[in-house]
């Protein structure tokens, strides 16, 4: 499946942050849901112009970034609070010192 068939951007919805086929639900949405432990199924009984295909689309579009490489380094790339979870500070103190 391809996603850019069921994830939209839109400046003017949500912030321009992804949808789902330009409902005023997020991508991070459905995401955080599954999460949670909320089942497929739940999801769709709760959203009822949700289709099975909607949430495949929002994993695949989350696991998208996964299939490239990270240039991790020390860390400076990174915002600080997405370093210091990402434990990239821990990290950098370690890669140093080698």
């Amino acid at each position: 499946m391809k996603y850019a068939e069921r994830i939209t951007f839109d400046a003017e919805q949500c912030g321009g942050r992804p949808c789902i086929r330009h409902y005023r639900l997020r991508v991070k949405d459905v995401l955080d849901m599954l999460a949670s432990g909320v089942g497929e199924k739940e999801i769709l009984e709760d959203y009822s112009f949700l289709e099975p295909e909607d949430i495949r689309a929002c994993l695949e579009f989350a696991a998208e970034p996964a299939n490239y490489g990270w240039a991790i380094g020390d860390g400076r790339n990174l915002p600080p609070a997405a370093s210091h979870r990402l434990g990239l500070v821990e990290f950098s103190r370690l890669e140093s010192k080698s």
